[in-house]
């Protein structure tokens, strides 16, 4: 447990001009205390993002933007016209949070509900820059 911190030279690392700590024991930089109290796991990235993205998706905060998504997903899926996440934006407006967009695609595109095509298209939002996004039809594709 981080008893008190103040501003001095770490002896692991020997950085400076941070904030550092005591652990009781000797005096560690916020670097050095990250890897004492926030070790790495031994997860792939995959398992991590799978697992962020079911926290992403079970959050009840988020459920009423969800509903109305998975809703429009469906129609988007079914209509037989490629769209991309423009599409859904524009149906359901902007999720409280940007990672719901790529964890419905991505919830979608695991039940194959949806598949990506060859195309990629410029967002047409301006706060995106023109970049490119994924342009996906509904229904099950193998490549």
């Amino acid at each position: 447990m981080i008893t008190r911190t103040e501003y001095i030279v770490c002896p692991d690392c020997e950085g400076d001009g941070i904030q550092r700590a005591w652990d009781g024991e000797r005096e560690l930089c916020d670097t050095c205390v990250g890897k004492q109290y926030f070790p790495r796991t031994n997860k792939t990235g995959r398992a991590r993002k799978e697992e962020g993205m079911e926290q992403v998706l079970e959050n009840h905060a988020k459920a009423k933007w969800l509903k109305k998504a998975r809703t429009a997903m469906l129609v988007l899926a079914f209509e037989g016209k490629p769209f991309t996440s423009d599409d859904l934006r524009m149906k359901v407006g902007a999720p409280p949070t940007p990672n719901l967009i790529g964890a419905i695609f991505s919830s979608f595109a695991k039940e194959k509900l949806i598949h990506r095509t060859d195309n990629y298209l410029e967002s047409a939002r301006p706060e995106a820059h023109a970049r490119r996004i994924p342009e996906w039809t509904g229904g099950h594709h193998d490549h």
